[in-house]
């Protein structure tokens, strides 16, 4: 007995000994110079053989560090093989903030590597983590990354959104140069919204706090803003100066180029914009055509400005066709890719956690049987009420598995059956990418998708009744609680549970204008408001 009891002591001494021991210190060093010198942090690291971080945490550790450094000197990384490291090991460890950190950087490479739903689900577990630890300072920077990834899929609501929780997080710290920073992106997520008073109010304050806190980077970033959004005001005469600025400074790109050629062209200094245009034409983007669009029907060259408005037209078309496969291919699929991977590894941890309460039920089984054999006999029963507790765990351990593949077969059942007009456009790029009526063939399948949609009742019952299959019936509580709707009224609720675009709806809904979409979806919201239905704040959040 004596003897036993010392092996289990000396056991427990050494895992408690393995479990205190510090992370290496050279790690701990250039964590420490993160924040206010992160070249030297990089710098740091890049010293470190990693053949020498011999331990799974100091290896986390490493991964994490090194992931952060070369994120902050702006080398950007599209390859999460090492920042996964420190997401797996953190994800199965006590330590959240360390873990919130994993998660924002895989969010930055996934941003990186265009990976737009896998970076969003990272952000934002990120940003419910960093919440749960009341770290104000990593709020406002999963509020940015979400924000980033909003922006890059042109989602302006919801970019607004995080841009002002992010700025908001900021100034409660007064941390700076953080608050200038994300008083400028405030202001161009304002801009990109379509408030442009209030951008050019941000931007025009952050020029005052230029002035006592100088950054040209921010100078640049502020007047662009101011530039760009006085164009979409159609003042041009007010622009000049702010697109002169930064187009003098190294900062400057071929876009600003064409913003200033642009109110040159509007202003009637067609020579300076001529030139500009010529200057630029080589990079044949849309804002080159666009100029040149501009400055040759400014000075009547009808047949010029025609060839670089179908120029500028083709390169839009290929980019609507991107964010059309971007938002209804990638995003969804990727999405529940992503998600049934992460079912499938929370699996394959419950089978590892429960292997190892069964192996230490048995030793403490074992335990409590050799002790109440030799000294208690009532603890016979409790024995029995422990093997009875083991059999509930593994009852409950065979429950979570059904319920976990029954998740997975109602994954694949919707992937393989809701993509069947994707599978055709798919198709019809296939047979025909060596054609030359391709852009034809593809535009007329993208037609007939659209037509589906809009057009075919029978497509449209059984979408709400997808809907309500996954989303607790609220296209039939929808229709009971709002019973006098046009049809179009449920189109559109239909459209927007869906996750559709505001642009997408009006061409399912066959309006010519987008602000027919707005002033419909206003209405509708005035009328759940109005309405008795409980649900009401469910409905309107769909709609916002």
């Amino acid at each position: 007995m004596r003897h036993t009891l010392l092996v289990i002591i000396s056991i427990a001494a050494l895992c408690i000994a393995a479990c205190s021991r510090q992370y290496d210190p050279r790690l701990i060093a250039a964590e420490s110079a993160m924040t206010e010198h992160p070249d030297s942090a990089l710098a740091m690291l890049n010293a470190i053989d990693r053949s020498t971080v011999t331990s799974d945490r100091d290896r986390a550790l490493y991964a994490l560090l090194m992931s952060q450094a070369l994120d902050k000197n702006f080398i950007y990384v599209t390859d999460d093989s090492l920042i996964s490291i420190a997401y797996d090991y953190y994800s199965s460890h006590d330590d959240k903030r360390r873990h919130m950190q994993s998660q924002y950087y895989l969010g930055r490479v996934s941003l990186n590597a265009a990976d737009y739903p896998r970076s969003l689900l990272s952000m934002h577990n990120a940003h419910e983590t960093a919440t749960d630890i009341n770290d104000k300072f990593w709020c406002a920077m999963t509020a940015k990354g979400c924000a980033a990834v909003y922006n890059a899929t042109f989602k302006t609501t919801e970019a607004l959104i995080y841009s002002h929780i992010e700025y908001d997080f900021f100034a409660a710290l007064k941390l700076q140069p953080y608050l200038d920073q994300s008083m400028s992106e405030l202001a161009q997520a304002h801009l990109y919204y379509g408030d442009y008073d209030r951008s050019i109010d941000l931007s025009r304050q952050l020029l005052d706090t230029l002035a006592i806190r100088p950054d040209k980077t921010l100078e640049y970033e502020a007047k662009k803003n101011i530039g760009q959004t006085l164009i979409e005001q159609d003042k041009y005469t007010e622009a000049v100066p702010y697109l002169e600025y930064i187009c003098k400074t190294d900062m400057a790109s071929s876009q600003d180029s064409s913003f200033l050629g642009l109110v040159y062209s509007r202003t009637g200094q067609l020579e300076k914009a001529q030139k500009i245009s010529d200057a630029i034409e080589a990079h044949k983007d849309l804002h080159s055509y666009y100029l040149k669009y501009d400055v040759s029907k400014a000075n009547g060259s009808l047949t010029d400005a025609l060839t670089a408005l179908k120029s500028y037209d083709s390169i839009a078309s290929l980019n609507l066709n991107e964010r059309i496969k971007t938002d209804l291919g990638t995003s969804v699929i990727g999405y529940y890719s992503y998600k049934n991977k992460l079912i499938e590894n929370d699996i394959q941890l419950a089978k590892f956690r429960m292997i190892i309460i069964l192996i230490i039920g048995v030793i403490v089984l074992t335990i409590i049987v050799y002790i109440a054999l030799r000294y208690y006999r009532k603890q016979k029963r409790q024995i029995s009420e422990s093997m009875l507790i083991a059999e509930n765990m593994k009852e409950i351990l065979t429950l979570k598995e059904h319920e976990c593949s029954a998740a997975q077969h109602s994954i694949r059942e919707l992937i393989n059956t809701k993509f069947d007009l994707f599978d055709n456009l798919f198709k019809a790029y296939y047979e025909s990418q060596h054609s030359t009526s391709a852009k034809k063939h593809i535009s007329n399948e993208v037609q007939r998708i659209i037509d589906t949609l809009s057009s075919d009742s029978s497509t449209a019952l059984q979408l709400e009744q997808d809907i309500d299959e996954h989303c607790s019936g609220i296209m039939s509580h929808f229709r009971h609680d709002m019973p006098n709707l046009k049809v179009a009224d449920y189109r559109l609720f239909l459209y927007s549970v869906l996750g559709f675009s505001t642009t997408a709806i009006s061409l399912f809904l066959k309006v010519d204008k987008i602000n027919s979409v707005y002033d419909r979806k206003k209405r509708l919201k005035i009328k759940i408001k109005q309405s008795e239905s409980g649900r009401k704040d469910e409905y309107l959040q769909y709609l916002n």
